[in-house]
């Protein structure tokens, strides 16, 4: 095993579900006095509902009497008191509420400040599993390469029953890679670390010498897949693109399905930035950029923008799984195919980010300020010309799509199953590109009209580029706040 920094606090982000949050609790102080840990345990509750919010304090009570572990509360109250100590600006606190799930997530970063972390959605269930074929070494792994093996189920049940349980210990296995530098994983691993799927930029920067520091690490899970469009499946490589190529029943499932698992078998350093933060650990001992508060997908626009502010950044992938048990029924509802049918904010945000990139010499400071201002900027075009804009990013990205489809349906080795799920996520693309309503963000489109949807949209962009602006700052505060009041130190 490598040797680890601490996890010195879990975090939980909730809304509105006392039960789920209760039973996630339940399962995390089990796991930590199996493996004899004892981190501060912080819930931010982002409940409306007076009943609900009475519910969640409750529960973190109840589990904190009933354990003795260091469990606290953090709602609307909570949220007041912390923007007064930091001094927060109006329009910035206005988005530092309990609510979102990327709200919650920037306040847990702000409460964790100069620590490391494992941040964890309440509809999780920390009972850990492992690949039958687990082992403790290291593979790297290099830009959009599918890392993990996956199987597709009907059912829940199925879905958490198969994956073999283990008596890992979950901290452990972030620890091992979270705020290491790769060399120094490299160089400790036993056996060698497998590099024959690393790209060019991790093997250049460990001749070179230059740093790179895994910030982000991710858990298997089995159970709800959390995946917003099964179709994007069709745009997999990998392992999991030959499994669904040849497999028409395992693809079928997996369009009508959430349900899956999908772990690594041995530690994995990538430097692709895909996030999925149901359960991440994360160096938060150096600032990182906030969630986006407003819309899903933000854990996969916060992992595009850590990556794209801090050029040292690369993520890892534990060999542990825990059960991701949420409250959606397993079965995807009919209709449109969601993806080829709507655009989503997160689409939007995260082609602004990968067409911004500043040169490698940029701090993340810097970097975060000139993102921000970038949004700014952009809020301040008209409605027509921001719906302009917009559109026109978003017809690139699908024509790209577009071009994979066509590339795929005329090869010679593509079965009948994969040859009508891409004809049919084309047919419904190619119509939803002729409307209008297509290109605003699906977020928005309860404003009114599309017109009023687009000003909706350059608000958000305005209040979003004005947090990433001072994001910095804030965070800098918050992690002096976090050392005054208990002790805990950021980085020298």
């Amino acid at each position: 095993m490598f040797d680890g920094t601490s996890v010195t606090t879990i975090g939980v982000v909730t809304a509105n579900r006392p039960a789920l949050v209760r039973r996630c609790l339940d399962s995390l102080v089990r796991h930590c006095d199996l493996h004899g840990r004892r981190p501060r345990f912080l819930v931010i509750d982002g409940s409306k509902a007076p009943a609900d919010q009475a519910a969640t304090r409750s529960a973190v009570s109840e589990v904190a009497d009933a354990s003795g572990h260091r469990l606290e509360y953090f709602g609307l109250k909570e949220a007041n008191r912390l923007r007064s100590q930091l001094q927060v600006h109006d329009e910035i606190g206005s988005v530092l509420v309990p609510g979102s799930t990327g709200a919650n997530r920037n306040l847990l970063l702000l409460l964790t400040a100069g620590e490391h972390i494992l941040a964890v959605d309440d509809d999780v269930v920390v009972e850990t599993w492992s690949a039958t074929d687990r082992d403790d070494g290291l593979a790297l792994m290099g830009h959009h390469q599918e890392l993990f093996e996956t199987t597709f189920f009907s059912d829940r049940a199925t879905a958490l029953n198969t994956v073999a349980r283990s008596a890992a210990d979950l901290f452990s296995a972030h620890e091992a890679l979270l705020g290491h530098s790769l060399s120094a994983l490299v160089a400790r691993s036993s056996p060698a670390a497998d590099m024959t799927r690393a790209c060019g930029h991790l093997r250049s920067a460990l001749e070179e010498g230059r740093p790179l520091v895994v910030r982000a690490t991710f858990t298997g899970l089995a159970g709800d897949a959390g995946v917003y469009c099964p179709y994007r499946l069709l745009f997999s490589g990998g392992p999991l693109r030959q499994l669904l190529l040849t497999n028409a029943s395992m693809f079928q499932t997996a369009l009508t399905s959430r349900e899956a698992s999908r772990i690594v078998h041995t530690s994995v350093v990538t430097h692709d930035c895909g996030c999925m933060a149901p359960c991440m650990g994360l160096a938060n001992r150096e600032v990182v950029p906030p969630f986006m508060p407003t819309g899903r997908n933000e854990d996969g626009v916060f992992g595009v923008m850590l990556a794209a502010s801090d050029a040292t950044t690369v993520f890892g992938h534990v060999p542990v799984g825990v059960l991701h048990d949420s409250d959606r029924p397993s079965a995807r509802p009919a209709g449109p195919i969601l993806s080829a049918s709507a655009s989503r904010l997160s689409d939007f945000i995260i082609s602004v980010v990968m067409r911004s990139r500043l040169p490698e010499a940029s701090t993340p400071d810097a970097w975060l300020r000139e993102i921000g201002h970038r949004f700014i900027d952009l809020a301040e075009l008209s409605g027509r010309d921001i719906a302009a804009y917009v559109s026109e990013m978003i017809s690139e990205e699908r024509s790209l799509e577009l071009a994979q489809i066509a590339e795929a349906v005329d090869g010679e080795n593509c079965p009948k199953h994969w040859r009508d799920g891409l004809t049919t996520y084309r047919d419904q693309l190619l119509a939803s590109m002729t409307t209008e309503a297509f290109y605003l963000p699906t977020e928005f489109h309860g404003a009114g009209t599309v017109e009023e949807g687009f000003d909706a949209l350059r608000a958000f962009m305005r209040g979003f580029g004005r947090l990433i602006d001072g994001w910095p700052d804030l965070w800098v505060a918050a992690r002096a706040l976090n050392a005054n009041a208990d002790g805990r130190s950021g980085p020298g």
